[in-house]
């Protein structure tokens, strides 16, 4: 029976033992894993930054020179690194090179950088300060893996060893210092359990389990005295036993109402804990918001202040010079007239052009800038009469242009007058000048029930200077042209500041209206977005809040 417990007892300490090492050496392998992984990928890292420089100072005189043939050198070359899958040089907007690596399918650059097993990099490459393209390139995290499991692998194998060797010498030497000494104290204790209190105790050891052994021996002296004296109170434990018997039936039924009162204070407790627990943290969530408002606030101040500040030097210290321009430039017209030959003539017509579109691009930069700031002032508005005035206002300016203009009756909207205004001018304005060219030009301002938002079209916040609960978009408004249209694979650019999806050469303009469009709508609380085909028309819709 000893043999039996000593050996339970061995090979519990033993599978202790070695689920302690298997967890440390789970623990160590992991932990050198991850660090490295983490090592690996910012040696990646490095490499793809310096690559990228090395790449643009490459690049900047190659671009310059539209010297393609270096291009396509240089992309070779860089995939000499094994960890490149993809490179593309662009210059322009457009693609001058892209390449993706030998055997491996072909892939977009969104795809690369969608994807967690890449990294991806883009940058500007300059000549002389001057953006002449950009480059971008894709790195696979294979290489990663590949070493990461290499290092860790030997690294774990002999982690093992030594985890083992531990194991097994502690074993052995816990064998010898513990188990044994405790299989002797077992033996003489199963002894006396069996009757025998006189059997003798090996008390020889200097040890813990010496001082235990002779701990028990006096145990087992005070056990026989102790026997003597228990049948003299046998007789009194069964007296006692009666009244206990009692005691124990009268206790039983007060520890069930004090078991009940119990329970019922501990959910009342409970119940309390958790209402202090809630008012707590919502005394903290309210803290944390009340300090990020008023970090907001101070930096929305800040920004306006900025913007005010950028609006009055775009006001008055850029248009100073090009006030002196032009004057300098309309004198030189007029008193040297006569010895400018037609070159001269022509240089001095096109830099006072450069300055009227440097004003215009100035007045469309503060247009830009005030649509953003100052309050809403919502009122009922007709914009039935204000679209046919607009069209008024477009025919006189080009009497000779043949376009039918539609606008739909009843159209109202609660909005700021002079913004909408501004919205309305703007789109109406475009389609007259994208109708320029079409033979049976037409135009038609009218509404239709909402439609579902498009897709990629996010609604704005909505706006705070409304009761909560009365905004409602009933209708879209829509402005439909049968003009040049555009492509709607650029659709994503098509609201953006000084975005143009058509040459200056085909159509004028800075590409600044639609942008200045779609900021009013958002503040309005709408939306804006555009259907077209390319050479049969487009249509913008706009939804504005009904109060």
């Amino acid at each position: 029976m000893s043999s039996a417990h000593h050996g339970r007892l061995g090979h519990r300490f033993a599978a202790t033992l070695l689920l302690a090492a298997g967890t440390t050496f789970l623990v160590l392998t992991t932990v050198l894993a991850l660090v490295n992984a983490d090592m690996a990928r910012r040696r990646l890292e490095f490499r793809l930054t310096d690559l990228c420089h090395q790449v643009e100072l490459s690049l900047a005189s190659a671009l310059w020179q539209y010297n393609h043939a270096y291009v396509e050198d240089l992309l070779d070359a860089l995939f000499l690194t094994e960890e490149i899958v993809y490179a593309e040089v662009l210059a322009e907007g457009q693609t001058v090179d892209s390449r993706t690596r030998p055997g491996m399918p072909l892939r977009t650059f969104a795809f690369y950088g969608d994807s967690p097993d890449h990294s991806v990099r883009t940058v500007a490459v300059r000549h002389q300060g001057e953006v002449v393209g950009h480059f971008r390139m894709a790195a696979t995290h294979d290489t990663i893996r590949r070493t990461v499991m290499r290092d860790v692998s030997t690294a774990a194998c002999w982690l093992l060893v030594v985890a083992i060797a531990i194991a097994v010498t502690t074993l052995i030497l816990v064998e010898r210092a513990v188990l044994a000494p405790l299989n002797r104290l077992k033996g003489s204790a199963a002894t006396i359990a069996a009757g025998d209190l006189d059997a003798p105790i090996d008390t020889s050891g200097d040890d813990e389990f010496g001082q235990l052994a002779t701990a028990f021996a006096g145990m087992m002296g005070d056990l026989r005295t102790t026997m003597a004296s228990r049948d003299e109170l046998n007789q009194e434990i069964a007296r006692r036993e009666a009244v206990e018997g009692e005691l124990r039936r009268e206790r039983q039924g007060l520890e069930k109402q004090v078991e009940s009162r119990t329970t019922e204070l501990r959910e009342r407790t409970e119940d309390a804990e958790l209402l202090n627990r809630a008012m707590v943290n919502l005394l903290e969530d309210m803290q944390s918001t009340n300090k990020q408002l008023g970090r907001s606030t101070r930096e929305l101040a800040a920004a306006n202040q900025e913007l005010e500040a950028f609006s009055y030097s775009v006001s008055h210290d850029l248009r100073a010079p090009l006030r002196a321009i032009n004057g300098f430039s309309s004198a030189i017209a007029e008193d040297y007239a006569d010895i400018l030959d037609d070159e001269g003539k022509d240089y001095l017509g096109s830099l006072c052009q450069a300055t009227r579109q440097m004003g215009d691009l100035i007045d469309a930069m503060l247009q830009l800038s005030r649509v953003s700031r100052g309050d809403l002032h919502r009122e009922d508005v007709d914009l039935t009469s204000m679209a046919t005035e607009i069209f008024t206002n477009l025919r006189s300016a080009a009497p000779e242009r043949i376009c039918t203009c539609t606008v739909k009756p009843g159209l109202r909207a609660t909005a700021d007058r002079k913004l909408l205004h501004a919205v309305v001018h703007n789109l109406l304005e475009n389609a007259w000048k994208f109708t320029g060219k079409t033979a049976d030009a037409s135009i038609e301002f009218g509404a239709i029930a909402e439609p579902h938002v498009p897709s990629g079209e996010e609604a704005p916040p909505p706006d705070s200077s409304a009761p909560p609960g009365t905004l409602s978009h009933a209708m879209a408004y829509y402005v439909k042209d049968n003009g040049a249209g555009f492509d709607m694979a650029f659709a994503d650019k098509l609201f953006g500041a000084f975005q143009r999806l058509h040459r200056a050469t085909d159509f004028e303009g800075i590409g600044i209206g639609l942008a200045t469009v779609q900021r009013i709508i958002h503040r309005h609380g709408g939306r804006i977005w555009a259907e077209a085909e390319e050479g049969v028309g487009a249509t913008f819709y706009f939804t504005l809040p009904q109060l």
